[in-house]
């Protein structure tokens, strides 16, 4: 498993217990996410997959332009 899957299921652990994903999302490290997110894989597999825009979009807002 790459290392920064294992980084962000370590914070999303570690993190407060939240319903609300948005929230969960800006409590991991911003850095981590964005490293993950740029993965090829994860925008092939989550952002086409994705059903809640304010989500996908908070991810986007993570990518190089």
């Amino acid at each position: 498993m790459p290392a920064e899957t294992t980084g962000i299921e370590t914070a999303l652990q570690a993190g407060p217990k939240c319903k609300n994903m948005l929230s969960v999302l800006k409590g991991v490290d911003q850095d981590l996410l964005k490293a993950t997110a740029s993965s090829e894989q994860f925008q092939q597999l989550f952002l086409l997959n994705c059903q809640e825009e304010a989500i996908t979009a908070s991810i986007r807002r993570l990518l190089p332009a």
